[in-house]
């Protein structure tokens, strides 16, 4: 077996180059997760801001992840207790799976699923959320049939959940009044203007 001397058909860099931008890179990583509150250096820094952001907009506290692996965020709504489980999405191309039971068809424990999309084909700020979207349980069918779909993409009922691609998401920016129309307690959709206005 030969040594990999490139990568996607660039030369690696020299080792003092890549010595370099680790030592640049790993101080702002650090910086990040204290800003962040975060004292796991193996933690996932989106993850962790995406979390904070979500509990941010949606007025909510940060659970400890240790007690539970469904949700991520509890929100107190007229005294019930809403959990949200909160992913990202980074590349353009990536389909988020909204799964609303585990693969022993166990139930998850979450009321609403929250999704951050950053858009990293924006080179001038590929780290700034392009959107937020909150997902009641309850209202998944009624989300999904109001996306237009390709044909032959339905794989299960979609009140068990669908997959949330890239073009999907920007359905709810594009549309974002139609969705709000289907008065589901609990959707929200925030663009980067709202996110930061």
């Amino acid at each position: 077996m030969h040594p990999i001397k490139k990568i996607n058909n660039e030369d690696i860099p020299d080792i003092d180059i890549l010595m370099r931008a680790c030592s640049e890179y790993l101080p702002q990583r650090l910086t990040f997760l204290r800003t962040l509150k975060c004292s796991q250096s193996k933690c996932d820094p989106l993850a962790k801001f995406s979390e904070r952001l979500v509990a941010k907009l949606c007025d909510g506290d940060i659970v400890d992840k240790e007690d539970n692996a469904d949700y991520d965020v509890i929100v107190n709504d007229k005294n019930e207790n809403i959990k949200i489980q909160v992913k990202y999405i980074y590349n353009d191309g990536n389909t988020h799976s909204i799964r609303t039971k585990t693969e022993k068809d166990k139930e998850r424990n979450w009321d609403r699923y929250a999704v951050v999309f950053f858009d990293s084909k924006n080179m001038d700020a590929p780290f700034i959320p392009k959107a937020v979207v909150v997902l009641p349980k309850n209202g998944l069918a009624a989300i999904y049939n109001t996306f237009t779909h390709k044909r032959g993409s339905r794989k299960l009922h979609p009140a068990l959940g669908f997959d949330l691609t890239s073009d999907r998401f920007k359905q709810f920016l594009i549309r974002k009044e139609e969705f709000k129309n289907l008065d589901l307690n609990g959707l929200q959709i925030w663009s980067r203007e709202d996110i930061f206005e």
